[in-house]
Formats: structure tokens, sequence, C-alpha cells
């Protein structure tokens, strides 16, 4: 960057109240952009991944691990305890905490169990997730960056980028500081817009004397 550009999107504090809240406002709105735009577009994904999957699979071929169903048995056989469930994951992954189970709510859908935890080498993430048939508990997918397509390890990191997880107790910082820096851009937007407002009204009274 710059000496203009670090000048440009600096806050100046003795520069005046006017002068502070506009540098206040631009950096507000630039540094944590650099945050809430992948917290942005992994929350689109978790939310719309039928819309946001075929995009992706453009590129490289993407697996989902909710497209995977269990097979309902004939009979009365029921499903496999989630204890059950949690003691497979691990078996998959033997270092690995539980950290999301989930459940099926349904009969054609299947579990799911979320370890974090998990050391691998030449991988950041730390959390796998086993997708299971809920009445045999065979794995059906997991979700492990070091094995995945190129799109398959993208998706994967989407949840940790969301959440902040991807790089540790920084990366849940600076997810919390983007969040806060929502309102204080809004604050410092409608400070700025009263403060031009005001100037107008200055300048048109000047005009009518």
């Amino acid at each position: 960057m710059t000496g203009r550009w670090r000048q440009a999107l600096a806050v100046k504090p003795k520069s005046g109240s006017v002068r502070f809240n506009y540098d206040l406002h631009k950096v507000s709105g630039f540094y944590p952009a650099l945050v809430l735009l992948p917290v942005l577009f992994s929350g689109v994904y978790m939310v719309l991944p039928h819309q946001v999957v075929p995009v992706l699979e453009l590129f490289s071929p993407v697996t989902y691990r909710y497209w995977f169903h269990s097979t309902p048995p004939v009979g009365n056989t029921q499903a496999i305890g989630m204890d059950q469930a949690v003691e497979i994951a691990r078996q998959r992954y033997p270092t690995g905490r539980p950290h999301f189970i989930y459940g099926a709510p349904v009969p054609t859908k299947t579990y799911t169990v979320c370890l974090n935890g998990v050391d691998a080498p030449g991988s950041w993430l730390q959390r796998r997730c086993v997708v299971m048939d809920r009445y045999t508990g065979k794995i059906l997918d997991v979700d492990d960056p070091t094995t995945g397509t190129a799109g398959e390890v993208f998706t994967h990191w989407q949840w940790p980028l969301h959440s902040g997880q991807a790089f540790g107790m920084t990366g849940r910082i600076l997810v919390f500081l983007s969040g806060l820096a929502c309102p204080l851009l809004f604050v410092t937007g409608v400070i700025r817009w009263l403060q031009k407002r005001k100037a107008n009204k200055l300048k048109t009274m000047k005009n009518l004397l």
C-alpha cells in the first residue's frame, strides 16, 4: 500500500470532529470488508447451497453432504443412537472432539457428526464431518479437506471462515470485530449525512443573504 493510500485509509483524530467522523466511516467500511466479504459468501453458501454449488461445479466437482440419504430398512429396524453415531465418527478420527451433531428429522435423512481437533499434515483446518446412514451407521461421505477436490476443499473452508475457527482465536476476534463495524458504519454514515445536511443549509442561507 502506497503512502497516499495509507494516508487516505487512516484516522486523523486531531483534525476536528467532522474529519474524524469521515475518516472513521471510511476505515470502518474498508478494513472490515476484508473479513465481511468471506463471511457474507459463506453465509450465502450455507443458506442457499442448492444455488451456490452448481456455480462452484463449473470450476471443480463438489459433493455436498446434505445430498446423501439414509435407506429405510424393511421391517421395524430402529435407527442407531446418536452416541453410536459419535463413536463411529471417532473411530474414523480418533483425536477428534464432537462439536456438532446433526440428527435426521425425517426417515430418509442422514446423521452428521462434526469433530474438532483433528490434526493432519499440511492442513490448517481441524474440523471433519462424517455423514452416515442413520440405520446401518455406514459412512456415506466425509468432509475432509485433505482428500477432496478443489471445489470440495473450498466448501469445507466456508463454516470455519464464517465462524472464525479457521484461524483460531485470531480469526474469532476478527469476525467479532467485523460484526461491530456494521453498526459503526451505520452510525458514522448518519452523522456524516447530518453534517452535510447542516452544511448545505448554511450554504443556502448565505446565498439568500
